[in-house]
């Protein structure tokens, strides 16, 4: 009895390490979505400090054992000892964890035994409104420790949203001149004043305010001005020193890292001066705090007439304009003069219709004369034409208008000439050689032609009817040779006789056949049974010509020495 009970414990202990932990099921339940009601007994739950699992990959995890607790941080880099505070023989670990940054907190609930499984109901908690997770927040793990269960557990995952954080800190900026009793964000000064710049914050948000600064993040160039702080980092004086615009920025910043900024902007008027003074900016935008690039652009000024030249930043002339960039702006300074001269901007990118637009302010005597910008799409490569700049004045007329297109003379329609009737069909039929192989000469030699406008335009005519007969195998049939490629009507096949056009056309069709090549169509096709000699009439064209002459000629059945056979 003894020994049998012993093999029983045995069998016992060895197929209790063969079986499986429980299966392990998670369930996320959205805001809207319906929850299933489970009915059971409720789980006691004891919450261990959950800084003992910091660190720990997300999932939901029951630990039973101490291979469940090594599955657990497998990876991890490194593996905490097993807590000496869970009993494992009648306790068990139920820990859940997530790395989404948009949640906030991870908590368990409530537990509910039934028959087949354990539920575990988990509440998740978003970041709400205005919040920042902290790199150092461990809310997104949570731990309990209950007795142990050898059944299935469900975990049940419910969002909801977390309560708002407020608004990020509203940073606020003015500035004034040193004699002036009101703060604006913008402000007009002249070269040589001081101005002063103060920072306001308000923070309406469950954060604290950590931060606040002011920095000059823009100025014209061959400005040295700096700011000077004389009462804490909200407050700091400035000197203008020099012609253009100033970005003075203030920037306020809580403990979760959320910042407000604000810009103030100086234009500082130029001196009185004959000079001109041209200054490009862009409106609808903050260039103190550009997300994506501006346009290229280039301000160019341009002499008149055809040898004009061109000045810009990237092109200066001496004596024409002095050109500097800074930033997304261009000043440029045109030398006192009685010039007109043309302004344009030359787009390098393009510019979305609703993008940042571009301004050109013209300044003269200390005044503004022209302020101008162009709200239009452009493509890269596009001008926009400003006006023309008279220098004395500083005031722009509107651009000239591209010159219209010369229009061509009407030309009179020339009196069709008179052509006579075409001669009868047999100045075309094909007649056969006399018996005995006798040559029967034509009554007029041949006489070689040009082009046909060499001929006139009767000849032109008869060029085409000429060639109409001769081009049979052109696609389609009724492709008619080009008056002017060819010199003789009866050219061979060959290089020979000399009447061959010279240079030889590269390309079929580009000169009249030969009458070799026409005789298959005018014989009735390659079928058609080809006698030894056969005689041709055709029509030679002279300029001076009144009418049109036959000739009628012989062909041998084979032609000069390496030239095509006639049935070929």
């Amino acid at each position: 009895m003894r020994s049998l009970s012993l093999v029983l414990v045995l069998a016992a202990l060895i197929g209790g390490a063969c079986v499986p932990a429980p299966p392990i099921t998670v369930v996320h339940v959205g805001k809207s979505d319906a929850r299933d009601e489970v009915t059971g007994d409720a789980v006691a739950l004891r919450r261990p400090a959950a800084d003992a699992y910091a660190g720990v990959r997300g999932g939901a995890y029951v630990v039973r054992s101490g291979d469940d607790w090594q599955k657990m941080w497998r990876h991890a880099s490194e593996q905490p000892a097993f807590p000496a505070t869970v009993d494992t023989t009648a306790e068990m670990l139920v820990l859940v964890a997530t790395e989404d940054a948009i949640v906030s907190q991870l908590t368990i609930k409530h537990a509910v035994e039934t028959a087949e499984a354990v539920t575990v109901f988990v509440r998740q908690t978003m970041l709400g409104e205005g919040c920042v997770r902290k790199s150092d927040d461990r809310a997104g793990v949570d731990a309990v420790v209950t007795r142990r269960v050898d059944k299935p557990v469900r975990f049940y995952i419910e969002d909801e949203d977390g309560p708002s954080c407020g608004e990020p800190p509203k940073a606020e900026i003015g500035c004034r001149l040193a004699t002036a009793q009101s703060w604006n964000a913008k402000l007009t000064a002249k070269a040589g004043d001081v101005i002063e710049c103060e920072l306001s914050t308000v923070a309406t948000g469950k954060y604290e305010l950590v931060d606040q600064m002011l920095t000059l993040v823009d100025a014209p160039p061959g400005s040295n001005a700096k700011l000077a702080f004389s009462r804490g980092p909200t407050r700091a004086t400035l000197a203008l020193d020099a012609f253009g615009t100033y970005a003075v920025r203030a920037e306020a910043t809580d403990e979760a890292g959320r910042k407000g900024r604000a810009t103030a902007f100086i234009d500082v008027l130029p001196k009185k001066t004959k000079d001109v003074l041209l200054q490009l900016t862009w409106s609808d935008v903050d260039t103190s705090e550009l997300i994506t690039p501006l346009p290229r652009v280039l301000l160019r000024v341009t002499q008149e007439g055809p040898r004009g030249q061109r000045c810009s930043a990237e092109v200066p002339i001496p004596g024409l304009c002095d050109a500097k960039t800074r930033g997304p702006y261009t000043y440029m300074k045109i030398p006192a003069s009685r010039r007109k001269l043309p302004v344009s901007l030359l787009y390098l990118d393009e510019r979305a219709q609703e993008g940042p637009s571009p301004c050109v302010n013209v300044w003269f005597n200390g005044e503004r004369t022209v302020s101008s910008c162009d709200r239009d799409h452009r493509h890269a490569e596009d001008r926009w034409e400003i006006g023309t700049l008279e220098t004395w004045t500083g005031k722009l007329a509107a651009p000239k208008p591209p010159p219209a297109p010369k229009a061509r003379p009407a030309r009179s329609p020339e009196p069709a000439p008179s052509v006579p009737a075409a001669p009868a069909a047999p100045s075309r039929r094909l007649r056969p050689a006399r018996a005995g192989g006798a040559r029967r000469r034509s009554r007029a030699p041949a006489r070689r032609v040009g082009s046909a406008r060499e001929a006139g335009p009767r000849a032109e005519r008869v060029f085409e009817e000429v060639g109409a007969l001769a081009t049979y195998w052109q696609k389609p049939l009724t492709q008619r040779v080009v008056p002017g490629h060819w010199a003789f009507v009866r050219q061979p096949s060959t290089h020979w006789p000399p009447v061959q056009i010279s240079p030889e056309p590269s390309l079929p069709g580009l000169h009249c056949p030969s009458e070799a090549h026409a005789l298959p169509l005018l014989l009735g096709g390659a079928g058609a049974s080809t006698p030894s000699s056969v005689s041709v009439s055709v029509s030679s064209v002279s300029s001076t010509s009144s009418g049109i002459d036959d000739e009628r000629v012989e062909l041998p059945e084979h032609g000069p020495p390496g030239s095509l056979p006639l049935n070929s």
